[in-house]
């Protein structure tokens, strides 16, 4: 869902989580992964399938130990 369809409140905590997740991958894949899920997004129709060709790691992985990382 795009941000812009959010409530003022409702973005401020999407941006909050959205820069927490980048900071990780940033932290945990470097800098070039993170380049490339970002030009694979552009490519791929869903995120799922982004995140498993530039990360190596299924969606479901990444969230889970990103999850772990915030807690």
């Amino acid at each position: 869902m795009p941000f812009r369809n959010l409530s003022g409140q409702q973005a401020r905590l999407a941006y909050m989580i959205s820069l927490s997740a980048m900071e990780y991958m940033i932290d945990r894949y470097g800098m070039m992964r993170v380049r490339n899920l970002l030009q694979d997004l552009a490519k791929y129709p869903d995120t799922a399938t982004a995140i498993d060709g530039a990360l190596y790691v299924s969606y479901e992985q990444f969230e889970k130990d990103w999850r772990k990382s915030i807690e």
